[in-house]
């Protein structure tokens, strides 16, 4: 057929152009059946032998993934077109996997979409599907594998962020055998922290959690510590009832491990010029620690002035250095009328 001698006769830069990939699928695809048995070996020899090496812009160890990354998308693709071969398909497919460690049979449905531009929201599915039965040591593994983009559907999948909202309890639990592991997770832990729907966890497991995290490394902590003030800011008149053991052990923890990692304490606001001090003391760790301490209901029952561990608390954020201790002024300097009068006792400390 004369369209198979076009399609062999294209060169490499144009075969292999993932612009043109959509194209030449659904040539193969609709005429395959009707090449000659010649023709097939032909361009299933072209097909395996993949696209060509960009000299001097991959190693051969890239250049291997992403030759069988190509290479697998096509085939599987022909396949489920009802493409036949006439080579060992499955054992070719388990060669080429092989040297493509992070290719995923499902990329296969892509191969031949639209490379046009498209807009429109970008959806989050949290589905834990592929997660149900896998044990505790390999659950962030296994949820890293399953995070991705459905381009079709414009959704970016992110089962570990279900997982946190449904099930917090086995989430914990990981979070924990990882760290008896000495593996940090830092980024499992940040999705945990950040979950809505922490503001729905029972006093038991906040607790759990605050306990949890007092145990962490200090380097761990100050990599997390945007996550973890944030999540101590939104929760701060639960975390400061009684039982108080739990956040204390975790204050002064988080407190010790952002004066050993002072860029920890950064704030997420940058500014070039003139510095909008209120803007930026709220959206840093240390002013979202203060506006949790002014959170503590025994605040508006103490009659007696400030209790010593409110006011330790309140002096570890004003000893800090920097912007940070700016950001702790900033936050307590827009309540201090209410600090002046609220009780006698605390007015020495007060005016310092």
């Amino acid at each position: 057929m004369e369209a198979a001698e076009a399609l062999l006769g294209l060169e490499d830069d144009t075969f292999w152009n993932a612009h043109a990939q959509r194209d030449l699928l659904f040539s193969l695809s609709r005429r395959w059946g009707g090449l000659s048995h010649r023709q097939r070996r032909r361009l299933e020899k072209r097909l395996l032998r993949g696209p060509p090496q960009r000299s001097g812009k991959e190693s051969s160890e890239e250049y291997r993934e992403r030759k069988a990354h190509f290479i697998l998308g096509r085939l599987l693709w022909l396949r489920d077109q009802g493409c036949a071969f006439g080579f060992d398909l499955g054992a070719k497919l388990a060669e080429l996997s092989a040297n493509s460690p992070r290719w995923r049979d499902e990329y296969a449905d892509n191969v031949a979409r639209s490379l046009e531009a498209r807009s429109g929201w970008v959806g989050r599915d949290l589905s834990t599907r592929g997660l149900e039965a896998e044990p505790p040591t390999t659950l962030f593994t296994r949820a890293a594998q399953l995070i991705g983009h459905d381009y079709d559907r414009m959704e970016e999948r992110q089962p570990l962020a279900g997982l946190a909202a449904v099930q917090p309890v086995r989430f914990l639990r990981a979070l924990v055998l990882a760290r008896k592991q000495g593996d940090p997770v830092t980024g499992a832990w940040e999705t945990f922290l950040d979950s809505e729907a922490r503001h729905k966890d029972r006093s038991r497991l906040m607790w759990a959690i605050a306990s949890r995290a007092a145990q962490l490394p200090s380097n761990v902590l100050a990599q997390i510590a945007r996550s973890l003030c944030n999540w101590i800011l939104r929760l701060g008149a639960p975390l400061q009832k009684e039982p108080r053991k739990p956040f204390a052990a975790l204050w002064s923890a988080l407190v010790s491990a952002l004066r050993e990692h002072p860029e920890a304490t950064a704030s997420g606001v940058i500014s070039s010029g003139t510095i909008d001090w209120a803007n930026h003391a709220i959206n840093s760790p240390i002013g979202n620690l203060a506006q949790a301490l002014m959170k503590d209901k025994g605040l508006k029952s103490s009659a007696g002035g400030f209790s010593s561990s409110w006011l330790r608390k309140a002096e570890s954020l004003l000893s800090m250095t920097g912007d940070a201790r700016r950001d702790a002024l900033v936050i307590f300097s827009h309540q201090l009328a209410w600090i002046y009068v609220h009780s006698f006792a605390s007015i020495p400390w007060s005016l310092r």
